[in-house]
């Protein structure tokens, strides 16, 4: 888990611990956000990868690329 404010090591998706539907995209050498689901607005948060949904997108990409190198 990695907390707002640190710099990010990976490029890809990641959860706040705290609302777990709160998805977020970050590059590598990006800071961690706060996360903006707070009941009085943004809060500092800890924040661990979304794997499951980095592997989904990661499968997808293979399969758009298979699908258009197969309409060539």
């Amino acid at each position: 888990m990695f907390k707002t404010g640190e710099i990010c090591a990976e490029s890809g998706y990641y959860k706040c611990n705290g609302h777990v539907d709160t998805l977020i995209y970050l590059e590598q050498g990006s800071k961690y956000p706060e996360c903006p689901m707070g009941p009085y607005g943004s809060h500092t948060t800890l924040w661990a990868p979304a794997r499951k949904v980095s592997k989904i997108l990661s499968e997808l990409k293979a399969i758009e690329k298979s699908m258009a190198a197969s309409t060539e």
